[in-house]
């Protein structure tokens, strides 16, 4: 989810699973491939509020943060099942990468031209166009054009797809 607060364009980088504990610290769920970018946080938003980091700690697959004014269940319970968010300029990218946010509404089109799709979203590694799961590995993804705003696939995921 991409949301813009004061002119800052803000993405989704985990979603509050519960209180842990008697003094506000929350579970978080990690929704971003980059869970690095919850260390050093100085603020996040949740609920269209930004929150003072004062701790961010990781176990068993999932971040456990303490924010300023949270600091207790009752008012960590109020948070319950909301998204993370951090401003877009948190990701460090290299020339060559991109968000996945950044390819939803792409056109999934295979190798000889044939449009299959609009791309809705990316699943655990999996691009999702309607009812088609297309694994996004270099066996079945051949490029991805910025400029032509398309995700060209090899023909062959198709045919393996038919028989099935």
């Amino acid at each position: 989810m991409v949301m813009t607060t004061n002119e800052k364009e803000l993405l989704q980088i985990g979603r509050v699973l519960k209180p842990r504990g008697l003094r506000g610290e929350l579970k978080i769920q990690i929704l971003t491939n980059r869970p690095s970018v919850f260390m050093g946080q100085k603020t996040v938003w949740i609920g269209r509020r930004e929150y003072a980091v004062r701790g961010t700690s990781f176990h068993s697959g999932f971040a456990y943060i303490f924010l300023d004014g949270i600091d207790k269940i009752e008012k960590a319970e109020v948070l319950k099942g909301k998204a993370v968010e951090v401003p877009r300029e948190c990701f460090e990218l290299a020339d060559d990468e991109v968000l996945d946010i950044d390819l939803i509404g792409f056109t999934v089109v295979t190798e000889n031209g044939k449009t299959i799709g609009v791309l809705e979203t990316i699943e655990n590694d999996n691009l999702v166009v309607g009812d088609t799961i297309i694994p996004n590995e270099d066996d079945f993804v051949i490029e991805t054009n910025m400029k032509t705003k398309q995700i060209i696939i090899r023909n062959s995921f198709f045919d393996a797809e038919e028989i099935r």
